[in-house]
């Protein structure tokens, strides 16, 4: 991480003291997530589909090769992850991508990545939120594996769809309309 990075973080700090995105107590400027919520984050397990890592298998329903993740979507899992998506909190995002680049590392993954990308959200939903989760997330994973980032490999031309409201099946047709190189 560049030295600059956490000097600006330590004077942010000053101003607006770092807290943790899950129980919004105060921590250290330097922190991501306070102890208590760490030790209660909801872990992957062994017992999973070394594929799709999921405790029910759902590979033959899948596009693409591997899936690495450490903790589960429910509980502080989720909230941390929602305080990032539709509060601003960067705190749980910066701590995922950091152990998603050693989890990349550990794997043997990280020394076959090219480049650092994006799905993007519509211009805007984008406008609506004030920043795009998915381009932030990819900088901080970047910003950690030291690799290339570029936001521009996919623009989303259509897509008014609210992809969580939908199957499976239909966000894979979806896709395929919404999104161009």
């Amino acid at each position: 991480m560049k030295w600059t990075y956490k000097v600006k973080k330590f004077l942010l700090d000053i101003i607006l003291p770092n807290t943790c995105p899950i129980c919004n107590d105060f921590i250290g400027y330097d922190e991501y997530i306070c102890e208590k919520c760490l030790s209660n984050l909801p872990l992957v397990e062994e017992n999973i589909c070394n594929r799709c890592k999921r405790k029910e298998c759902i590979c033959t329903d899948l596009f693409y090769d591997n899936c690495i993740s450490f903790v589960y979507y429910e509980d502080s899992g989720k909230d941390g992850l929602l305080s990032f998506k539709l509060k601003g909190l960067f705190n749980f995002a910066e701590y995922f991508a950091q152990k998603a680049v050693e989890m990349l590392k550990e794997n043997g993954i990280l020394d076959e990545i090219d480049l650092i990308t994006n799905v993007p959200m519509t211009a805007q939903k984008e406008y609506e939120r004030g920043y795009d989760q998915a381009f932030e997330f990819a900088k901080m994973i970047s910003m950690f594996s030291g690799l290339p980032l570029d936001g521009m490999v996919l623009i989303k031309e259509k897509g008014n769809v609210v992809q969580h409201e939908l199957s499976s099946k239909e966000r894979k047709e979806k896709a395929y309309e919404a999104f161009e190189l």
